[in-house]
């Protein structure tokens, strides 16, 4: 317990406070360690979690985390025995989950702590608390007799494997049934029918009741089975009521090891070795009395349940089915009716941890007035079934049996999870008149007469097993009537791909629901995948637009902590203030919860002490929170900067949920952020490429090839035409073109709808887009009724076709300029406005280089015509031809434009590379 500081340990002090949740613990119990200090100033960077019991100084139990600031570690090189930091960033608290082994010792439990302050601060069995095991008859003990170890495994074994494989990684969990202290069960996979030279997986449970999992080799088929150097990931290994649960993962790229068996990989066959036996004194695998050689391959590509299933007398034989896909859920609820009782049975495959399926009986095909059965799969992987009634559309359901006359007894005949399968079984029975009782509540009683609509829904948990509301699409009204006096069969294959589909991972969704018992409203926010340096909030508004709103804000803090602040937002965009700093803001507001748990974020607060709003008005600015008022929620989600100081949303992050709310009454708001995310911006990400390639790169060029190059490549020809206009003519309906595609993205990633005035940046981006998308579709049009080039009103269009094409180019460059204040680029570095600087300063030096071009050789030309003559004329008539220093004067001309062309189509084509991939990662 001593870290290795080469400094002794201080003295002990009342610096800090270690707790349990329950002084108490059972087999398998889980209790909840917390240590913290009294105060903010004293902080602390490391610590150590042990625990060891009080007789023998063993260590004991095994540990897990609660959040990614501590982690697992091996002592006496047995996996998760101790807790330890994971940084040296100062900490105020930290939690804990010890899990008591599954044979109570013989004296107390001690948690250790040893805590360092600072390198030179360390305090050493200071802090310690003591567990006491209960004192149950019916909980096994660990004896000091001799344990028989030849006792015959083959006798009684039942076993479920079960694997899945991603990204080189091969996920098993392996199930045994009936097992033993003292025995231990394997598995291999061999490339022949024949034991030896191959690796298994050995799950065994020793002397004391530990349960642990082993691999191991039997390289040339030694006996005993040998250590390896290849790595294994035991997730987890319980015992439990005679049950083994080893959960493990292996890579599947390793290289070969030397003198041991070849690696397991993918894309080979393998034959599954099933084996069983005793331990010998010190854990030793003694020689197996049970094995099995499946008789069809596998691959381990492929997902698989193979199910050992055997009695004493027959040879075990392997059930294997594939297993389903790891989003779909499958089974089917089925009833029969027999003298007044209905005997109901929901089978579930694959419902996962903190996952619940229910089903309602409805007597149209919409949620409300129903009466609905949970089967939950809680998070200590146990099954609860539950009735309830859904008193009124999405509102929460209540327990039935804290109503009364609901319609028929409900009793929980089976609620248990067994080989990957959830079983939840029940009876309604004592069903008498209706009609007797329909006046007692609003919702009609249950009947077993009356003709239902199945309603199947699915939902999450969260980490106290509440309820969390279900997505929109995961509720599916079936289309068939069922009576419950007559048998029925419902197939829930159906719900795959209705009520099962995850979420992209860049999808954010939040479930915010609160409760209100003797003036105090209960809130609890649940924001699933909340990344680090990302808020969301919830604003409590009188109208559906910001401004005088109260804001709750979940922060997800650089360090990955998580922050709950309570704001007042004053003015529309203005920046939210803290409300601690305002007087009389209403309700006094507690944090309760503020943490990071399984990658969700969890806020939790209180707001009590609510006075009269009327009393406190005039010294605000705005109304004050009340728990009387109605209000619209806000919902809006944004970023963190390097110093967790709020970034304003984007424009698409926030949105004005249709419902009402108050704060005196049970209310949940579940949306999904990823709704109005990824997708829809992809549109506006996509708009601003297209608008950025199209004027930096091709308008600037065909300016410059119109303005310059008229009498450039007098000779050649395009399709009849100079090829100065050629170009020019391509580049610019190209551009008109690309706008127009542009412009019908923006519209439909803003639905038709066009910007508020409130956001003035945008707002004033929209009116100069228009009028650059309104200029570019009028230049071609008026190419078009152009006349010709000897007309006498020719210089009409050409005047009205460069001032309309400059300004056009001129507001493009305004437009780009206001694009980058838009929140949902979250554009936070110097970057992109280097990159415009630099083309705005850009623009106006290739413009002056070939203005300086043009006049150099302009007047260089009239120079030499003036002072020169042909020498074949004698008498200086000048009757003879002389344009071949002219002629000379203009290829080099050519030379030079063609060459700071082509420098400036480089440096346009590549800032405006940089600023489109600037825009494709914001």
């Amino acid at each position: 317990m001593m870290p290795n500081h080469d400094i002794p340990a201080q003295q002990c002090q009342p610096k800090y406070i270690i707790q349990a949740d329950k002084s108490e613990y059972d087999t398998n119990d889980i209790i909840r360690i917390t240590v913290r200090a009294p105060a903010d100033k004293d902080y602390f960077r490391g610590i150590l979690l042990i625990a060891k019991n009080e007789n023998n100084q063993q260590i004991i139990g095994t540990w897990s985390i609660t959040n990614s600031s501590i982690k697992t570690i091996a002592c006496d090189e047995i996996e998760n025995t101790g807790i330890t930091h994971v940084s040296l960033t100062d900490k105020i608290q930290i939690e804990a989950l010890w899990h008591s082994p599954s044979i109570l010792p013989a004296g107390n439990t001690i948690i250790k702590a040893t805590i360092v302050k600072s390198y030179g601060e360390i305090y050493v069995d200071c802090f310690n608390i003591t567990l006491k095991p209960k004192q149950n008859n019916n909980a096994p003990q660990v004896q000091s007799t001799i344990i028989n170890t030849e006792r015959d495994t083959s006798r009684k074994t039942n076993t479920n494997v079960m694997w899945n494989y991603a990204n080189n990684i091969v996920t098993v969990t392996m199930n045994t049934e009936q097992v033993n202290i003292g025995e231990w069960h394997a598995i291999g996979f061999s490339l022949d029918q024949q034991m030896g030279d191959e690796y298994v997986f050995i799950c065994q449970v020793s002397a004391t009741g530990v349960t642990s999992l082993r691999r191991m080799h039997t390289k040339a088929g030694k006996r005993p089975p040998s250590t390896t150097v290849e790595k294994v990931n035991v997730t987890s290994a319980v015992y439990e009521n005679g049950r083994t649960t080893c959960q493990f993962s292996f890579e599947t790229i390793s290289g070969q090891a030397t003198d041991e068996p070849a690696p397991i990989v993918t894309g080979k066959d393998y034959y599954l070795i099933f084996a069983a036996g005793v331990l010998r004194t010190e854990e030793q695998v003694a020689k197996h009395n049970l094995t099995f050689v499946s008789s069809k391959t596998y691959q381990l590509q492929n997902s698989e349940t193979i199910n050992f299933d055997e009695s004493a007398t027959t040879t075990p034989m392997p059930i294997t089915t594939t297993a389903p896909s790891t989003s779909d859920i499958r089974g089917n609820i089925s009833w029969t009716y027999t003298n007044g009782v209905t005997d109901v049975k929901m089978i579930i495959t694959n419902l996962k941890i903190s996952q619940w399926l229910a089903i309602g009986l409805s007597t149209d095909d919409s949620m409300g007035q129903d009466h609905v059965f949970i089967c939950q799969h809680l998070a200590d992987n146990t099954i609860s079934l539950q009735r309830f009634l859904n008193p009124d559309g999405h509102a929460r359901p209540v327990l039935a049996n804290v109503l009364p006359n609901v319609g028929g007894t409900f009793n929980v005949s089976r609620q248990k999870i067994e080989n990957g399968i959830a079983y939840c079984d029940f009876t309604l029975s004592n069903f008498v008149n209706a009609k007797r009782q329909t006046r007692q509540l609003l919702i009609p009683n249950l009947s077993q007469t009356a003709s239902y609509q199945p309603l199947i829904a699915m939902g999450n948990l969260d980490s106290s097993n509440m309820l969390i509301r279900h997505a929109r699409n995961a509720r599916t009204p079936l289309s068939k009537n069922v009576l419950l006096n007559q048998p029925e069969i419902i197939n829930l294959d159906e719900l795959v791909t209705t009520t099962t589909t995850a979420s992209p991972a860049t999808d954010i969704r939040v479930n915010v629901s609160w409760t209100y018992t003797n003036g105090v409203t209960d809130v609890r926010m649940i924001i699933t995948n909340l990344k680090i340096s990302q808020w969301l909030a919830i604003g409590l508004s009188t109208d559906d637009s910001m401004g005088q709103d109260h804001v709750f804000i979940c922060q997800h803090l650089a360090d990955n902590t998580i922050s709950l602040q309570r704001f007042i937002n004053p003015n529309g965009h203005e920046r939210p203030v803290l409300a601690n700093d305002l007087p009389n803001v209403g309700g006094t507001f507690n944090v309760s919860r503020q943490k990071l748990e399984n990658g969700i974020a969890h806020c939790d607060f209180t707001l009590s002490n609510f006075g009269n709003a009327r009393r406190h008005s005039r010294q605000i600015s705005f109304p004050e929170l009340s728990q009387t008022t109605t209000y619209q929620p806000l919902i809006a989600f944004g970023f963190l900067d390097s110093s967790n100081v709020l970034q304003r949303h984007s424009q698409n992050a926030r949105t004005a949920l249709s419902e009402k709310v108050l704060l005196n009454r049970a209310e949940t708001i579940v949306y999904n952020i990823g709704s109005t995310g990824s997708d829809s911006t992809a549109l506006m990400k996509a708009h601003g490429i297209i608008m950025i390639f199209a004027w930096i790169v091709l308008v600037s060029t065909g300016i410059l090839i119109a303005r310059y190059f008229k009498k450039s490549w007098s000779t050649r020809k395009i399709c009849g035409k100079a090829v100065w206009f050629a170009i020019h003519r391509t580049l610019m309906t190209s551009v008109a073109i690309l706008t127009l595609i542009a412009f019908i993205l923006i519209l439909v990633y803003k639905k038709g709808q066009w910007i508020s005035q409130k956001n003035q940046r945008e707002f004033a981006h929209s009116i100069v887009g228009i009028l650059v998308i309104s200029f570019a579709v009028i230049q071609p049009f008026m190419a078009l009724f152009r006349c010709n080039p000897d007309d006498d009103y020719r210089f009409i269009f050409n005047y009205a076709h460069a001032f309309v094409g400059f300004s056009a180019f001129i507001l493009s460059i305004v437009a780009i300029f206001l694009a980058m204040f838009f929140t949902q680029f979250n554009f936070q570095a110097n970057k992109e406005w280097a990159i415009l600087v630099t083309w705005t300063c850009w623009l106006p030096i290739i413009f002056i280089i070939f203005e300086i071009i043009e006049y150099y050789f302009q007047k260089h030309i009239n120079n030499e015509k003036t002072n020169s003559y042909n020498m074949n004329d004698r008498h200086g008539t000048g009757t003879t031809k002389t344009d071949t220093i002219e002629s000379k004067e203009n290829a080099t001309k050519s030379r030079i434009k063609s060459f700071f062309l082509l420098v400036h189509f480089i440096i346009a084509f590549g800032l405006s590379l940089a600023l489109m991939i600037l825009i494709g990662q914001a």
